[in-house]
């Protein structure tokens, strides 16, 4: 069964592995250079401009999928100027 939900605080660490998984695949683990702290904030602190659903198969966790409101670097997770909401989809794990 697939479920969609938003992702919570809870899910940082999944959100940030998501991403290193995605960099290493892409042979850029190097352009990595938050941590599930810059995650947490990012998504869930005060000043948060992004937005991420995750979603699960049959209760395990596959992907995520991020909408920013500022234009961001996902592998980053800094906002680097104003833009139109952006989304991306980081991984889809097998």
């Amino acid at each position: 069964m697939i479920n969609i939900r938003a992702a919570t605080s809870a899910d940082a660490k999944l959100i940030f592995d998501l991403i290193v998984e995605l960099a290493v695949y892409e042979k850029a683990p190097h352009e990595v250079v938050t941590d599930e702290n810059g995650i947490s904030d990012s998504l869930f602190g005060p000043t948060a401009r992004a937005k991420a659903l995750v979603c699960e198969v049959d209760g395990r966790a596959v992907s995520v999928a991020m909408a920013f409101i500022w234009k961001m670097s996902t592998c980053r997770q800094r906002f680097v100027g104003e833009a139109p909401a952006r989304r991306c989809c980081v991984n889809w794990r097998r």
